[in-house]
């Protein structure tokens, strides 16, 4: 059996099964699931506060797989390329400019 990713569902029985006070061996067979899957999503995928939300959880593990375009993720890197553009400037000329960050403000 290949690797899944937790899903929404297995997030909300993870928090279900964590507040009715089981253990991490408890939730991860009740998941099918290594402990140290089961472990890892309650740390790093907890609240500021240290409690356990499935759907911050799925939130939070989602923004750090996607993988969208820098100029989506950075709306004011969006707005530099733009400008640029509107000054005429080649992709190749503002490619050079961000390095210094001179070049447009």
């Amino acid at each position: 059996m290949g690797y899944t990713q937790l899903s929404i569902n297995d997030r909300h029985r993870i928090a279900d099964l964590h507040a009715q006070g089981a253990s991490l061996r408890q939730i991860a067979a009740a998941l099918d699931r290594a402990s140290s899957t089961v472990a890892r999503e309650l740390t790093r995928n907890r609240l500021p506060a240290g409690d356990y939300d499935a759907a911050y959880a799925q939130d939070v593990a989602w923004s750090r797989r996607w993988r969208g375009s820098r100029l989506e993720r950075d709306p004011a890197l969006r707005q530099r390329v733009l400008m640029g553009f509107r000054l005429g400037w080649s992709p190749q000329r503002l490619s050079n400019a961000w390095p210094a960050r001179t070049a447009i403000g």
